[in-house]
């Protein structure tokens, strides 16, 4: 019970980072292409 427990968590804390990181990465890609289009 505790492994599997202890499984489902660590899997659903790798889908949050990954999904954390692509959102990261893409505000940082936005503002990137912002800066570019509109220096400041």
């Amino acid at each position: 019970i505790y492994k599997i427990s202890f499984v489902y968590l660590s899997t659903t804390e790798v889908i949050l980072i990954s999904f954390l990181q692509i959102r990261v990465r893409k505000i940082m890609a936005d503002s990137f292409i912002l800066s570019i289009i509109f220096p400041i």
